[in-house]
């Protein structure tokens, strides 16, 4: 150090450590384990072939999102153009966390972390109400209509699926 130099506060050793930390920080959009499971009061259709094991809103988000060719489900994906419409919301937010990390308002960050979370969520369900999907099946339509449904829009049923749309902030 300079003579003459005075150090009143040196913030390296924190900034360090927030750089350090930043990367342990995800947000997880789509359906946590302790939403997978449906109600089947409400919906007692949905079952595994071959099993009496309900079929839940994890493995319906995924065979939407990816489809089931050996099934004739057609892919209807929901997620992955929910997050490449919403980058620009989602971004502003992760990159205000970062900001506030680096300058030790972990409070802050983690509300800006629960801002990105919320945003691609509600991108996600909006996607799943709106999305423009492959129509379903005449025998989809007919099984909704013995069971009383008269809906129509793939991916939107009972609501269950949409519903268990969620995020995470972990820390880690």
């Amino acid at each position: 150090m300079k003579s003459g130099c005075v150090v009143i506060y040196n913030g390296t050793p924190k900034f360090l450590k927030a750089l350090k930390d930043l990367p342990k920080h995800d947000v997880l959009v789509g359906i946590p384990e302790d939403k997978t499971m449906r109600d089947p009061e409400i919906d007692s259709q949905h079952l595994e072939a071959g099993t009496k094991e309900p079929f839940t809103n994890a493995a319906i988000g995924y065979i939407a999102e990816f489809g089931a060719p050996e099934a004739n489900i057609p892919q209807r994906q929901w997620l992955q153009p929910s997050i490449e419409k919403g980058k620009v919301k989602i971004s502003k937010y992760m990159k205000q966390a970062g900001k506030l990390l680096l300058e030790g308002n972990v409070k802050g960050a983690d509300k800006a972390f629960h801002a990105a979370g919320m945003t691609a969520q509600n991108i996600a369900r909006a996607t799943v109400n709106t999305g423009d999907f492959q129509a379903l099946a005449e025998a989809t339509i007919k099984a909704r209509l013995r069971r009383g449904r008269t809906g129509t829009k793939p991916l939107v049923d009972t609501g269950q699926f949409r519903n268990s749309i969620s995020y995470v902030v972990r820390n880690g």
